[in-house]
């Protein structure tokens, strides 16, 4: 798994306000369950989202409406991104 390191989410692609939220939402991200094919984290508090990892196909997903929108990295992605540098 390609994790990306707080300095990638800081200075790459991203939206300026989706690295703040993810920041904030790192705190909120609960490992759910793994198994040999998927990663499962729930992030947030009050409005809780999923978000999964293909070891397979090696892809994220969530289940937000800016990941199915935009088909990229929402704030949720990279804030399990930033919980699993811990």
């Amino acid at each position: 798994m390609n994790i990306l390191t707080e300095y990638e989410i800081e200075h790459g692609p991203f939206l300026k306000g989706q690295v703040e939220r993810a920041k904030l939402l790192k705190y909120t991200v609960k490992k759910d369950y793994e198994t040999s094919r998927t990663i499962a984290f729930t992030v947030g508090k009050d409005e809780k989202h999923s978000v999964m990892y293909n070891k397979t196909k090696h892809e994220w997903s969530c289940d937000c409406r800016w990941f199915s929108m935009k088909s990229t990295y929402c704030s949720h992605i990279l804030a399990v991104h930033l919980y699993l540098q811990r």
